[in-house]
Protein backbone atom coordinates (compact mmCIF):
# COMPACT_ATOMS: atom_id res chain seq x y z
CA UNK A 1 0.00 0.00 0.00
CA UNK A 2 1.31 3.40 -0.99
CA UNK A 3 0.49 6.47 1.08
CA UNK A 4 -0.36 9.94 -0.16
CA UNK A 5 -0.83 13.28 1.53
CA UNK A 6 -4.00 15.16 0.66
CA UNK A 7 -1.99 17.64 -1.37
CA UNK A 8 -0.93 14.86 -3.75
CA UNK A 9 -4.46 14.09 -4.90
CA UNK A 10 -6.48 17.28 -4.42
CA UNK A 11 -6.59 20.99 -3.71
CA UNK A 12 -9.14 22.56 -1.36
CA UNK A 13 -10.29 26.15 -1.32
CA UNK A 14 -13.06 28.19 0.25
CA UNK A 15 -15.95 29.33 -1.92
CA UNK A 16 -17.21 32.90 -1.81
CA UNK A 17 -20.89 32.08 -1.54
CA UNK A 18 -22.53 29.20 0.30
CA UNK A 19 -25.33 27.46 -1.59
CA UNK A 20 -28.77 28.76 -0.73
CA UNK A 21 -30.44 26.85 2.08
CA UNK A 22 -27.20 25.28 3.35
CA UNK A 23 -25.29 25.99 6.60
CA UNK A 24 -22.53 28.60 6.57
CA UNK A 25 -19.83 26.02 7.30
CA UNK A 26 -20.52 24.13 4.03
CA UNK A 27 -18.12 26.40 2.18
CA UNK A 28 -15.21 24.35 0.77
CA UNK A 29 -14.64 22.78 -2.63
CA UNK A 30 -11.95 20.42 -3.89
CA UNK A 31 -10.16 19.93 -7.19
CA UNK A 32 -8.62 16.66 -8.31
CA UNK A 33 -4.93 16.04 -8.80
CA UNK A 34 -4.20 12.80 -10.65
CA UNK A 35 -0.93 11.03 -9.91
CA UNK A 36 0.12 8.01 -12.05
CA UNK A 37 0.82 6.03 -8.87
CA UNK A 38 -2.86 6.27 -7.93
CA UNK A 39 -4.26 4.71 -11.11
CA UNK A 40 -5.85 1.27 -10.94
CA UNK A 41 -8.56 -0.74 -9.21
CA UNK A 42 -8.18 -1.79 -5.61
CA UNK A 43 -8.57 -0.83 -1.95
CA UNK A 44 -8.02 2.59 -0.43
CA UNK A 45 -7.80 3.69 3.20
CA UNK A 46 -8.45 7.16 4.64
CA UNK A 47 -6.62 8.47 7.70
CA UNK A 48 -7.20 11.47 9.96
CA UNK A 49 -4.22 12.44 12.10
CA UNK A 50 -2.64 9.17 10.87
CA UNK A 51 -5.49 7.06 12.30
CA UNK A 52 -7.76 4.93 10.11
CA UNK A 53 -11.29 6.26 9.62
CA UNK A 54 -12.50 4.64 6.37
CA UNK A 55 -11.92 1.76 3.94
CA UNK A 56 -13.29 1.75 0.40
CA UNK A 57 -12.85 0.16 -3.01
CA UNK A 58 -12.15 1.84 -6.32
CA UNK A 59 -12.92 0.59 -9.82
CA UNK A 60 -13.01 2.76 -12.93
CA UNK A 61 -15.87 2.94 -15.44
CA UNK A 62 -17.03 -0.06 -17.48
CA UNK A 63 -14.88 0.94 -20.44
CA UNK A 64 -11.71 1.35 -18.37
CA UNK A 65 -12.00 -0.27 -14.90
CA UNK A 66 -8.22 -0.29 -14.25
CA UNK A 67 -7.26 3.01 -15.86
CA UNK A 68 -8.75 5.70 -13.61
CA UNK A 69 -7.13 7.40 -10.62
CA UNK A 70 -8.47 6.78 -7.13
CA UNK A 71 -8.16 10.57 -6.71
CA UNK A 72 -11.63 10.71 -8.25
CA UNK A 73 -13.00 9.24 -5.04
CA UNK A 74 -10.58 10.57 -2.44
CA UNK A 75 -11.04 14.25 -3.20
CA UNK A 76 -14.73 13.89 -2.35
CA UNK A 77 -14.10 11.90 0.81
CA UNK A 78 -11.93 14.55 2.41
CA UNK A 79 -14.85 17.00 2.42
CA UNK A 80 -17.45 14.31 3.09
CA UNK A 81 -15.73 13.40 6.36
CA UNK A 82 -15.60 17.02 7.49
CA UNK A 83 -19.10 18.01 6.22
CA UNK A 84 -17.54 21.19 4.85
CA UNK A 85 -18.32 20.56 1.17
CA UNK A 86 -20.17 23.37 -0.62
CA UNK A 87 -22.17 20.73 -2.52
CA UNK A 88 -22.98 18.63 0.56
CA UNK A 89 -26.15 16.56 0.87
CA UNK A 90 -27.53 13.66 2.91
CA UNK A 91 -30.01 10.90 2.27
CA UNK A 92 -33.37 11.26 4.00
CA UNK A 93 -32.53 8.48 6.45
CA UNK A 94 -29.06 9.91 7.07
CA UNK A 95 -30.45 13.35 7.89
CA UNK A 96 -33.04 11.86 10.24
CA UNK A 97 -30.32 9.93 12.10
CA UNK A 98 -28.17 13.05 12.42
CA UNK A 99 -31.03 15.14 13.78
CA UNK A 100 -32.10 12.40 16.19
CA UNK A 101 -28.81 11.02 17.46
CA UNK A 102 -26.25 13.80 17.25
CA UNK A 103 -28.58 16.04 19.24
CA UNK A 104 -29.33 13.35 21.83
CA UNK A 105 -27.95 14.18 25.30
CA UNK A 106 -26.93 10.53 25.66
CA UNK A 107 -24.90 10.70 22.44
CA UNK A 108 -22.38 13.08 20.92
CA UNK A 109 -23.52 16.68 21.23
CA UNK A 110 -22.87 18.89 18.25
CA UNK A 111 -24.09 22.11 16.74
CA UNK A 112 -24.24 20.22 13.42
CA UNK A 113 -27.69 18.88 14.27
CA UNK A 114 -28.86 22.27 15.49
CA UNK A 115 -27.71 24.00 12.32
CA UNK A 116 -29.27 21.38 10.04
CA UNK A 117 -32.54 21.28 11.98
CA UNK A 118 -33.26 24.88 11.04
CA UNK A 119 -32.99 24.22 7.30
CA UNK A 120 -35.41 22.92 4.69
CA UNK A 121 -34.92 19.11 4.52
CA UNK A 122 -35.76 19.13 0.81
CA UNK A 123 -32.72 21.33 0.15
CA UNK A 124 -30.38 19.46 2.50
CA UNK A 125 -31.26 16.09 0.94
CA UNK A 126 -31.15 17.28 -2.67
CA UNK A 127 -28.20 15.72 -4.50
CA UNK A 128 -25.66 18.47 -5.19
CA UNK A 129 -22.69 16.28 -6.06
CA UNK A 130 -21.35 15.07 -2.70
CA UNK A 131 -23.47 12.90 -0.43
CA UNK A 132 -22.26 12.26 3.11
CA UNK A 133 -23.49 9.73 5.68
CA UNK A 134 -24.47 9.54 9.32
CA UNK A 135 -21.22 7.78 10.24
CA UNK A 136 -19.20 10.56 8.61
CA UNK A 137 -21.32 13.19 10.36
CA UNK A 138 -20.72 11.40 13.64
CA UNK A 139 -16.98 11.54 12.99
CA UNK A 140 -17.20 15.24 12.17
CA UNK A 141 -19.20 15.86 15.35
CA UNK A 142 -16.42 14.38 17.47
CA UNK A 143 -13.98 16.89 15.97
CA UNK A 144 -16.37 19.76 15.29
CA UNK A 145 -14.62 22.33 17.46
CA UNK A 146 -11.55 21.84 15.25
CA UNK A 147 -13.37 21.38 11.94
CA UNK A 148 -16.14 23.97 11.92
CA UNK A 149 -13.89 26.90 11.07
CA UNK A 150 -10.67 25.15 10.06
CA UNK A 151 -8.95 26.65 7.00
CA UNK A 152 -8.48 24.42 3.97
CA UNK A 153 -4.73 24.07 4.52
CA UNK A 154 -5.21 22.72 8.04
CA UNK A 155 -7.72 20.11 6.89
CA UNK A 156 -5.37 18.94 4.15
CA UNK A 157 -2.48 18.64 6.61
CA UNK A 158 -4.45 16.20 8.76
CA UNK A 159 -5.80 13.95 6.00
CA UNK A 160 -3.89 11.11 4.30
CA UNK A 161 -4.81 8.14 2.15
CA UNK A 162 -3.34 4.78 1.20
CA UNK A 163 -4.01 2.78 -1.97
CA UNK A 164 -3.30 -0.83 -2.93
CA UNK A 165 -4.08 -1.80 -6.51
CA UNK A 166 -4.89 -5.31 -7.71
CA UNK A 167 -3.31 -7.08 -10.68
CA UNK A 168 -5.69 -6.62 -13.60
CA UNK A 169 -4.66 -9.99 -15.08
CA UNK A 170 -6.75 -11.74 -12.44
CA UNK A 171 -9.88 -9.89 -13.57
CA UNK A 172 -9.60 -10.32 -17.32
CA UNK A 173 -12.90 -10.23 -19.25
CA UNK A 174 -14.92 -9.29 -16.15
CA UNK A 175 -17.46 -6.49 -16.17
CA UNK A 176 -17.13 -3.56 -13.80
CA UNK A 177 -19.88 -5.05 -11.65
CA UNK A 178 -18.09 -8.38 -11.41
CA UNK A 179 -14.80 -6.69 -10.51
CA UNK A 180 -16.57 -4.62 -7.85
CA UNK A 181 -18.15 -7.68 -6.28
CA UNK A 182 -14.92 -9.65 -6.19
CA UNK A 183 -12.82 -6.83 -4.71
CA UNK A 184 -15.53 -6.12 -2.16
CA UNK A 185 -15.86 -9.76 -1.11
CA UNK A 186 -12.18 -10.67 -1.03
CA UNK A 187 -10.49 -7.45 0.12
CA UNK A 188 -12.76 -4.60 1.20
CA UNK A 189 -15.12 -6.46 3.55
CA UNK A 190 -12.36 -8.46 5.30
CA UNK A 191 -10.45 -5.23 5.94
CA UNK A 192 -13.52 -3.47 7.33
CA UNK A 193 -14.25 -6.48 9.52
CA UNK A 194 -10.67 -6.52 10.78
CA UNK A 195 -10.42 -2.85 11.74
CA UNK A 196 -14.03 -1.54 11.93
CA UNK A 197 -13.23 2.02 10.77
CA UNK A 198 -15.52 4.56 12.41
CA UNK A 199 -16.82 5.98 9.13
CA UNK A 200 -17.68 2.52 7.77
CA UNK A 201 -19.43 1.02 10.75
CA UNK A 202 -21.10 1.71 14.08
CA UNK A 203 -19.15 -1.12 15.69
CA UNK A 204 -15.89 0.62 16.50
CA UNK A 205 -15.76 2.66 19.70
CA UNK A 206 -14.38 6.16 19.26
CA UNK A 207 -12.31 5.46 22.36
CA UNK A 208 -10.88 2.23 20.96
CA UNK A 209 -7.24 1.65 20.17
CA UNK A 210 -6.32 3.66 17.06
CA UNK A 211 -5.27 1.83 13.92
CA UNK A 212 -2.30 3.30 12.11
CA UNK A 213 -0.98 3.37 8.57
CA UNK A 214 1.44 0.46 8.81
CA UNK A 215 -1.06 -1.90 10.40
CA UNK A 216 -3.59 -1.28 7.64
CA UNK A 217 -0.95 -1.50 4.92
CA UNK A 218 0.34 -4.85 6.19
CA UNK A 219 -3.13 -6.38 6.33
CA UNK A 220 -4.31 -5.15 2.91
CA UNK A 221 -1.06 -6.04 1.16
CA UNK A 222 -1.05 -9.51 2.71
CA UNK A 223 -4.72 -10.11 1.85
CA UNK A 224 -4.35 -9.11 -1.80
CA UNK A 225 -1.06 -10.99 -2.25
CA UNK A 226 -2.42 -14.18 -0.68
CA UNK A 227 -5.49 -14.17 -2.91
CA UNK A 228 -3.51 -13.47 -6.07
CA UNK A 229 -0.90 -16.11 -5.24
CA UNK A 230 -3.60 -18.69 -4.51
CA UNK A 231 -5.48 -18.01 -7.72
CA UNK A 232 -2.32 -17.79 -9.78
CA UNK A 233 -1.25 -21.23 -8.54
CA UNK A 234 -4.74 -22.64 -9.02
CA UNK A 235 -4.95 -21.40 -12.60
CA UNK A 236 -1.50 -22.72 -13.46
CA UNK A 237 -2.35 -26.16 -12.04
CA UNK A 238 -5.66 -26.34 -13.90
CA UNK A 239 -4.02 -25.51 -17.20
CA UNK A 240 -1.09 -27.87 -16.65
CA UNK A 241 -3.28 -30.80 -15.62
CA UNK A 242 -6.02 -30.45 -18.21
CA UNK A 243 -4.23 -29.49 -21.40
CA UNK A 244 -2.60 -32.91 -21.57
CA UNK A 245 -5.89 -34.66 -20.78
CA UNK A 246 -7.78 -32.71 -23.42
CA UNK A 247 -5.11 -33.48 -26.00
CA UNK A 248 -5.70 -37.20 -25.40
CA UNK A 249 -9.51 -37.10 -25.53
CA UNK A 250 -11.34 -39.36 -27.95
CA UNK A 251 -14.43 -37.39 -28.83
CA UNK A 252 -17.67 -39.19 -29.73
CA UNK A 253 -16.06 -42.57 -29.16
CA UNK A 254 -13.88 -42.35 -32.27
CA UNK A 255 -10.20 -43.15 -32.41
CA UNK A 256 -9.30 -39.93 -34.16
CA UNK A 257 -11.02 -36.83 -32.78
CA UNK A 258 -10.00 -34.84 -35.85
CA UNK A 259 -12.42 -36.91 -37.92
CA UNK A 260 -15.20 -35.65 -35.71
CA UNK A 261 -14.36 -31.94 -35.74
CA UNK A 262 -17.13 -29.58 -36.78
CA UNK A 263 -16.76 -26.99 -39.49
CA UNK A 264 -18.95 -24.13 -38.29
CA UNK A 265 -16.20 -22.16 -36.55
CA UNK A 266 -12.74 -21.20 -37.67
CA UNK A 267 -9.98 -23.16 -35.87
CA UNK A 268 -8.94 -21.65 -32.54
CA UNK A 269 -6.42 -23.04 -30.06
CA UNK A 270 -8.64 -22.03 -27.13
CA UNK A 271 -11.46 -24.48 -27.88
CA UNK A 272 -12.32 -27.76 -29.62
CA UNK A 273 -15.40 -28.15 -31.82
CA UNK A 274 -16.91 -31.58 -32.44
CA UNK A 275 -20.07 -33.66 -32.87
CA UNK A 276 -21.37 -36.43 -30.61
CA UNK A 277 -22.52 -39.78 -32.09
CA UNK A 278 -26.09 -38.50 -31.82
CA UNK A 279 -25.27 -35.50 -33.99
CA UNK A 280 -25.13 -32.89 -31.23
CA UNK A 281 -22.74 -30.02 -31.95
CA UNK A 282 -20.46 -29.17 -29.01
CA UNK A 283 -17.54 -26.92 -28.15
CA UNK A 284 -15.16 -27.59 -25.25
CA UNK A 285 -12.46 -25.47 -23.66
CA UNK A 286 -8.98 -26.57 -24.69
CA UNK A 287 -7.69 -25.66 -21.24
CA UNK A 288 -9.88 -27.78 -19.00
CA UNK A 289 -12.38 -29.62 -21.18
CA UNK A 290 -15.35 -27.67 -19.83
CA UNK A 291 -18.27 -27.63 -22.27
CA UNK A 292 -18.82 -24.10 -23.54
CA UNK A 293 -21.80 -24.65 -25.83
CA UNK A 294 -24.08 -27.38 -27.16
CA UNK A 295 -26.67 -27.40 -29.94
CA UNK A 296 -28.92 -30.22 -31.08
CA UNK A 297 -30.06 -28.37 -34.18
CA UNK A 298 -29.01 -25.29 -36.09
CA UNK A 299 -31.27 -22.67 -34.55
CA UNK A 300 -30.82 -23.24 -30.80
CA UNK A 301 -27.67 -23.26 -28.68
CA UNK A 302 -27.20 -23.62 -24.93
CA UNK A 303 -24.04 -22.05 -23.57
CA UNK A 304 -22.02 -21.30 -20.44
CA UNK A 305 -22.23 -17.50 -20.79
CA UNK A 306 -24.91 -15.78 -18.73
CA UNK A 307 -27.86 -14.01 -20.40
CA UNK A 308 -26.59 -10.67 -19.07
CA UNK A 309 -23.16 -11.15 -20.63
CA UNK A 310 -24.70 -12.09 -23.99
CA UNK A 311 -27.18 -9.23 -23.91
CA UNK A 312 -24.29 -6.80 -23.47
CA UNK A 313 -22.87 -8.21 -26.71
CA UNK A 314 -26.11 -7.74 -28.63
CA UNK A 315 -27.32 -11.34 -28.48
CA UNK A 316 -30.78 -12.13 -27.15
CA UNK A 317 -30.65 -14.99 -24.64
CA UNK A 318 -32.77 -16.48 -21.89
CA UNK A 319 -31.99 -18.59 -18.84
CA UNK A 320 -31.77 -22.34 -19.22
CA UNK A 321 -34.31 -24.62 -17.56
CA UNK A 322 -33.97 -25.00 -13.76
CA UNK A 323 -32.89 -28.61 -14.26
CA UNK A 324 -29.90 -27.48 -16.34
CA UNK A 325 -26.91 -27.12 -14.01
CA UNK A 326 -24.08 -26.77 -16.54
CA UNK A 327 -25.25 -24.30 -19.16
CA UNK A 328 -26.61 -20.87 -18.22
CA UNK A 329 -28.25 -19.50 -21.39
CA UNK A 330 -30.28 -20.53 -24.40
CA UNK A 331 -29.78 -18.60 -27.63
CA UNK A 332 -32.24 -18.83 -30.50
CA UNK A 333 -30.39 -18.21 -33.74
CA UNK A 334 -32.57 -15.81 -35.69
CA UNK A 335 -32.04 -15.07 -39.41
CA UNK A 336 -31.78 -11.31 -38.74
CA UNK A 337 -29.23 -11.64 -35.96
CA UNK A 338 -25.79 -10.43 -37.07
CA UNK A 339 -27.05 -10.35 -40.67
CA UNK A 340 -27.97 -14.01 -40.59
CA UNK A 341 -24.36 -15.09 -40.08
CA UNK A 342 -24.73 -18.10 -37.76
CA UNK A 343 -20.99 -18.62 -37.51
CA UNK A 344 -20.53 -15.04 -36.34
CA UNK A 345 -23.23 -15.44 -33.68
CA UNK A 346 -21.74 -18.72 -32.49
CA UNK A 347 -18.26 -17.20 -32.40
CA UNK A 348 -19.57 -14.44 -30.14
CA UNK A 349 -21.35 -16.99 -27.94
CA UNK A 350 -18.13 -18.98 -27.55
CA UNK A 351 -16.09 -15.85 -26.77
CA UNK A 352 -18.62 -14.91 -24.09
CA UNK A 353 -18.55 -18.44 -22.67
CA UNK A 354 -14.76 -18.39 -22.52
CA UNK A 355 -14.96 -15.13 -20.57
CA UNK A 356 -17.51 -16.72 -18.23
CA UNK A 357 -15.24 -19.72 -17.72
CA UNK A 358 -12.31 -17.45 -16.93
CA UNK A 359 -14.44 -15.77 -14.26
CA UNK A 360 -15.50 -19.13 -12.79
CA UNK A 361 -11.92 -20.40 -12.46
CA UNK A 362 -10.59 -17.33 -10.65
Amino acid sequence: MRFFSAGEFCEIEQVKNVKEGMPSWANLKSRIKRAPEMVGAGIYACFWDRELIYIGLHVGPEANPFGVSVSDRLHKHILGFTLRAHNLSFSNSGLKSILAELNDPSGVRSSIATDLAGLDPAIVTRDKGLSSTFNKARFAARHWEELANAPAAEIMDRFEAGFSSVDCRFFRDMSKGEINLLISREFEKPTIHEFEPCCNTDMRSCDGKPVGLNEVADFVTRTISSWQNLNGTRRHNIIAQTQEAVAQMKFAGKDDPEDDTGTILDPDERYLEYYTPGGQWRVKSAQNGRVLAVGSHKNRVSCLASPARLTALGIVACNTAPSETIMKSVVELEPMEMEGNYARVLKTVIEASLAELEHLTL
